[in-house]
């Protein structure tokens, strides 16, 4: 059952949840508007304060620069330049050395046209030193992630379309 904060978060934002989600949030929580919200929200979903937001960039950037080959194939056979493109865009300062982390992320974005799921690219659960965890963010005002938790048997957002391009 959601706390008070929740059920204003809810109300806020319910419209903009997709409704097939609603029975399953036990939490919800709005980060900092900074720019960083993605970020922050990924970080309030692993279980950090959302201020160690950089730590979860400079994973996002060690990741893309280590396997860009990879990353390349995902992101440019149709549009040539979206990979560089992106990480410009996720690129915006200095990069202090991170030591990697070795556990299996999946990701639901959901929106109100359309949610997903995102494994990751490289490996899977037997690769993993720790369990997998599961974030769910959600895109709001167009232009702002929250944080929330899904509980019980929720319905788990399609694959996205990236896994079944290749």
């Amino acid at each position: 059952m959601l706390g008070p904060k929740s059920e204003i978060a809810i109300g806020k934002y319910g419209s903009q949840i997709p409704k097939v989600f609603l029975p399953y949030i036990s939490k919800i929580k709005d980060v900092k508007p900074d720019g960083h919200y993605g970020f922050r929200s990924v970080a309030v979903g692993l279980a950090q304060k959302q201020g160690k937001y950089m730590s979860i960039w400079r994973q996002l950037l060690l990741e893309m620069r280590r396997n860009e080959g990879i990353w390349r194939q995902v992101f440019d056979p149709e549009n040539v330049g979206q990979y560089d493109e992106l990480y410009n865009r996720i690129y915006f300062g200095g990069v202090g050395r991170e030591g990697p982390k070795n556990y299996m992320l999946i990701v639901h974005t959901l929106h109100i046209r359309g949610s997903n799921t995102i494994f990751p690219l490289l490996g899977g659960p037997d690769d993993a030193e720790e369990p997998h965890q599961v974030v769910v963010v959600v895109f709001v005002d167009s232009g702002h992630f929250i944080y929330v938790t899904l509980e019980g048997s929720y319905p788990m957002p399609p694959t996205n379309l990236i896994w079944n391009s290749k």
